[in-house]
C-alpha cells in the first residue's frame, strides 16, 4: 500500500523532462519508480545499501539513474533539480 501510494504520487508529480533527487535512496525503490517518468534521477545514499540499488537498476535496464554514494548534505547537483524525493 505504501509503495503504491508513492508510485501514484511520483507518477502525478514527475514529468518526462524533470530531474529528480532522491535523498537517502536506501534500496532505491523510489528512485527506480521515479526513473519511469523522469529524464534523470540522482539517487543519493551514504550507506552500502546503494550497491544493491545499483544492481537492481542495472538488472532492470534502468539507465537514467545516477547513483551517488555520499551524504545528501554533501550532494551538489550539476544543474537544477525539479523534484526532491525523501521518505
Amino acid at each position: 500500500v505504501r509503495v503504491d501510494a508513492y508510485h501514484e504520487a511520483l507518477s502525478t508529480l514527475i514529468g518526462p523532462d524533470d530531474v529528480v533527487a532522491d535523498l537517502g535512496t536506501g534500496s532505491g525503490v523510489l528512485a527506480l519508480l521515479a526513473a519511469r517518468r523522469a529524464r534523470l534521477v540522482h539517487a543519493i545514499e551514504h550507506g552500502p545499501i546503494i550497491e544493491e540499488a545499483m544492481r537492481v537498476g542495472a538488472a532492470n535496464g534502468i539507465t537514467n539513474v545516477e547513483f551517488h554514494r555520499l551524504n545528501s548534505r554533501s550532494f551538489a547537483p550539476p544543474g537544477a533539480v525539479d523534484v526532491i524525493v525523501h521518505e
